[in-house]
């Protein structure tokens, strides 16, 4: 991304809605070799966010 693009998102924003389900939390745990169990009643570890509202075409 180069600073031209980014200068073009100053003052706008997005919005995009999710369906947060547990396959692909359990899926990157699996990845690290952590404990999938705890993901149905706890927050996700930081950054985990990333793994949803993803850019669809």
């Amino acid at each position: 991304m180069n600073d031209i693009k980014l200068q073009q998102w100053i003052g706008r924003n997005e919005t995009v809605d999710d369906i947060i389900g547990l396959t692909p939390a359990r899926a990157l745990a699996a990845t690290f070799n952590r404990q999938t169990e705890i993901f149905a009643q706890s927050k996700l570890p930081a950054l985990w966010h990333w793994l949803y509202f993803l850019e669809t075409a």
